[in-house]
């Protein structure tokens, strides 16, 4: 009969034991999810954010790339360059008493 008791005492126990066990799975499994959520969130708000900052700056990166091709093909061959804008027919009108130099035109 000792023993009927005894092992009583243990499955009560043991009881114990689980539930206290089965509340600390539970916060640690929330704990994991809201833990994913936020990384989620973290790396949706970089990779939006930096999406959103392109599509803002894009005209004036647009812009700079164009300036940077320009003096490219300035540096390039300033003869042809100069022609394009001056000799062309999109010629430019100087202003007076400016003259082209001739080893340009």
């Amino acid at each position: 009969m000792a023993e009927e008791g005894e092992v009583e005492h243990m499955l009560r126990e043991d009881v114990a034991l689980n539930k206290e066990n089965n509340k600390i799975l539970k916060k640690i499994y929330s704990s994991i999810r809201w833990g994913r959520f936020f990384s989620l969130l973290y790396w949706f708000i970089i990779l939006g954010g930096a999406l959103g900052l392109y599509y803002f700056l894009q005209p004036y990166l647009d812009g700079i790339r164009g300036l940077l091709v320009t003096t490219k093909q300035l540096i390039e061959n300033p003869k042809e360059f100069i022609s394009t804008f001056v000799g062309g027919g999109n010629a430019i009108e100087l202003p007076p008493g400016i003259e082209i130099p001739s080893q340009l035109r």
